[in-house]
C-alpha cells in the first residue's frame, strides 16, 4: 500500500521503498533485455555522447535503470523526483529549465532508455543547482574567488539510488544551515506581501524625527506599520517585512492610542505625531538595516524604507543563491566577514560568540574586499607594514616625486638594506621601474596597527588592528585598499587565543609590551569566510538588509534571470 507523506503543499501518494535491499545485479537481470539489446546499445551511445559522466556511472552498474524499473523502488524514486521538482519554487530555482512536465509525461507513457536518460540529466541539473548553486560565483566579478562547492555526478547518483527515502535525500541537497532555512521563511512570506499588494504608498519627506507631525508622519507610521515595525501585536520572530500582509498592517488606517495619547493611524492627518513609538519602530528598522540608529528617518533611513517589497524579495533570492555557494562545512569554529555589514564575527557550533564593527574594501574596484575562504593560521603582534606594490607606486611613489619626505614613516628598502631616502631621486622612476620596497616599523601608529591576523593568501588580505578609530563611528565603512580593520582587534585577539592559553589578555600583552615583531601561532587554525551578504537572518531570527556597496545585487539577479530563475506569482 502506498504512504502519504504530508508535505507544506498537502498530501502527496508515494510508493513505499520495499525491499530496498535489492542489487544492483538484480536489477540489472531484470532490465537486461531492455538496455543490452543493439538498439538499446546504440541509443545510449547517441545518447550519452554529451555526458560522459552519466555513461560512466550507468556502465559500472550495467546500466541497470535507477528510474525506469516496474519495481516499487523504481516507482518511489520516479515520485521522488516529480515531488521535488514540483517544489523547485520554493528554493527560488528556474523551474522551467528542468520540464517537470515533459519529464512526468515520458514517466506515464512510455518507459525506455530516453526516459531514463532524461531523468537522469533532469535530476543532476536539479541536485546541482540546489546543493551547491545555479551560478559560478567566480564568473560573476573579478574579486569573488569561490568554487561552487558541487559533487560529482558518481556521488549525487550513488546517494540517490542508495538512499532509503529517495525524496528526503533530495531535500537534503539544500544547504542544512539554519541561514538557509531563514532566508526562505522569509521568502515565502515576502511572496505572500507582494502578492497582497506591498507595503502601500512611499513616504515622501526629506527628514522626519521626534516631534513633527503631519501627513508625512501619517505616511512614515503606515508604512512602518504594513513593515509590521509598528504593529502592536508584533511576532518576535521576523516580524517586520516577513509578516504575512493584511488588511491591519497592508496600509490601511486603524484607530488606536499611542504611547503619548495621539491617534496618527485613525486618518487624521494633523493628528499624526512622531512619538515615542514611532522613535523606537524607526531605531528597531534602522537596526535591520545596519543604519545608524539616531531615531532619525532622515535620507538614509527612508531611502532604505522606501525600497518595495519587490525588490526585497529580490535580495532575499540572491541571498539563496548564495548560501548554495557555501553549502560546505564552514568549521565548528569559524571566522565570518560580512562585507556589506561590515562586521567581524566568530562563530562557535552556529552561535555568534564574538562579534566587532570592521572596515572593509573601498568601492573603488581596485581596493575592494575580495570574497573567499581561507584557514586563519597565526597571528602577529607588533607587526610591521610591508606597503604593497600597486598602493606604493599608485599612491605614494607620486607623492614622493612632489616631496622626497612624503610618508616620512615608511622606510626604503632594497636588497634586504635600508636605504637613504636622501640619495634617491624619485622623479626619474615609473611605475614600472621604482626598484623599492616601502616597510613600516613596528609602531603604535603603524597603519596595522598593534596586531595583525593572517590567513595567507594570494591577494594578500587579512585582518588587523588600526590607528584610524575615528571611522569605526560611521555608518558605511568602506574606506580600505581591501585588508579588513577591526574595532576591537586585541578582544578578538583574546577569543582566539583562549583555547590555548590560560590567560590571554596577560600573555598578549606580555608580547605587546616587548615592542618587537612576534608570531603567535594557533594551535587549531581557524577558517575564515569573506562573504558578501546584503540579506541575512541574524542571531535574533530578525531579517536584515544591507546596502550593495560594490554594486554586485543587479549582475546577479541578471544572472538568474538568464539562467531562468525569476518571482513566482503565489497571487492566483
Amino acid at each position: 500500500m502506498a504512504a502519504i507523506v504530508l508535505l507544506a503543499c498537502g498530501a502527496v501518494l508515494v510508493p513505499p521503498v520495499a525491499g530496498h535491499a535489492q542489487t544492483t545485479a538484480a536489477a540489472s537481470q531484470q532490465s537486461v533485455a531492455f538496455w543490452q539489446d543493439i538498439a538499446a546499445r546504440e541509443q545510449t551511445a547517441a545518447l550519452m555522447a554529451e555526458h560522459p559522466d552519466i555513461f560512466e556511472f550507468y556502465a559500472k552498474r550495467d546500466f541497470a535503470p535507477i528510474w525506469t524499473g516496474t519495481d516499487d523502488i523504481h516507482a518511489a524514486r520516479r515520485a521522488a523526483l516529480l515531488q521535488a521538482l514540483a517544489e523547485a519554487g520554493d528554493h527560488a530555482l528556474p523551474v522551467m529549465q528542468y520540464q517537470t512536465d515533459a519529464l512526468r509525461a515520458q514517466f506515464d507513457t512510455e518507459v525506455t532508455l530516453r526516459s531514463e536518460l532524461s531523468a537522469a540529466r533532469v535530476f543532476l541539473d536539479y541536485a546541482q543547482d540546489l546543493n551547491a548553486g545555479i551560478l559560478e560565483p567566480s564568473e560573476l566579478a573579478e574579486d569573488i574567488y569561490k568554487t561552487a562547492p558541487r559533487q560529482s555526478t558518481e556521488t549525487l547518483l550513488s546517494g540517490f539510488v542508495s538512499s532509503d527515502n529517495p525524496l528526503t535525500y533530495l531535500r537534503n541537497l539544500a544547504p542544512q544551515h539554519p541561514q538557509y532555512a531563514n532566508l526562505q521563511r522569509a521568502m515565502f512570506a515576502l511572496e505572500q506581501i507582494v502578492a497582497d499588494g506591498g507595503w502601500g504608498a512611499p513616504v515622501a519627506a526629506a527628514r522626519l524625527e521626534m516631534g513633527d507631525q503631519g501627513a508625512e508622519v501619517l505616511a512614515l507610521q503606515l508604512r512602518l506599520r504594513a513593515m509590521g515595525y509598528l504593529d502592536p501585536a508584533q511576532p518576535s520572530d521576523l516580524a517586520h517585512e516577513v509578516a504575512p500582509a493584511s488588511a491591519e498592517n497592508a496600509g490601511q488606517t486603524q484607530t488606536g492610542q499611542t504611547q503619548t495619547g495621539q491617534t496618527p493611524l485613525d486618518g487624521t492627518q494633523d493628528a499624526a505625531l512622531f512619538d515615542a513609538q514611532t522613535l523606537a519602530a524607526v531605531m528597531q528598522f534602522q537596526a535591520d538595516h545596519g543604519l545608524t540608529q539616531d531615531g532619525i528617518a532622515g535620507p538614509n533611513t527612508l531611502a532604505a524604507l522606501n525600497v518595495d517589497a519587490m525588490s526585497r524579495l529580490r535580495d532575499v533570492i540572491l541571498g539563496l543563491e548564495r548560501q548554495r555557494w557555501m553549502n560546505f562545512e564552514r568549521g565548528a569554529r569559524h571566522v565570518l566577514v560580512n562585507i556589506p555589514d561590515f562586521h567581524a564575527t566568530v562563530v562557535d557550533d552556529d552561535v555568534v560568540t564574538f562579534s566587532t564593527r570592521s572596515v572593509v574594501g573601498h568601492p573603488d574596484p581596485r581596493r575592494h574586499t575580495p570574497e573567499f575562504s581561507d584557514v586563519m593560521e597565526y597571528m602577529v603582534i607588533n607587526p610591521s607594514w610591508t606597503v604593497p606594490r600597486s598602493i606604493t607606486i599608485r599612491e605614494y611613489l607620486p607623492q614622493m616625486q612632489q616631496d622626497p619626505t612624503a610618508q616620512s614613516q615608511l622606510e626604503l628598502w632594497s636588497g634586504g638594506q635600508i636605504v637613504d631616502r636622501a640619495a634617491v631621486d624619485f622623479t626619474q622612476y615609473t611605475e614600472r621601474s621604482f626598484p623599492y620596497t616601502l616597510r613600516q616599523a613596528p609602531a603604535r601608529d603603524n597603519a596595522l596597527g598593534l596586531v595583525k591576523f593572517m590567513f595567507p593568501n594570494p591577494w594578500n588580505i587579512y585582518l588587523h588592528d588600526t590607528p584610524a578609530k575615528n571611522l569605526f563611528a560611521r555608518e558605511t565603512r568602506a574606506y580600505s585598499h581591501g585588508c579588513v580593520r577591526l574595532q576591537d582587534p586585541f578582544d578578538f585577539a583574546y577569543h582566539l587565543l583562549a583555547p590555548q592559553v590560560e590567560d590571554p589578555e596577560g600573555y598578549f600583552a606580555r608580547i605587546l609590551a616587548t615592542e618587537r615583531e612576534t608570531t603567535v601561532w594557533l594551535e587549531t587554525p581557524v577558517p575564515v569566510h569573506l562573504v558578501y551578504w546584503t540579506s541575512f537572518v541574524d542571531a535574533q531570527g530578525r531579517l536584515q538588509h544591507r546596502g550593495d556597496i560594490y554594486g554586485r545585487n543587479a549582475d546577479l539577479w541578471q544572472a538568474l534571470e538568464a539562467a531562468g530563475v525569476s518571482v513566482r506569482d503565489i497571487s492566483s
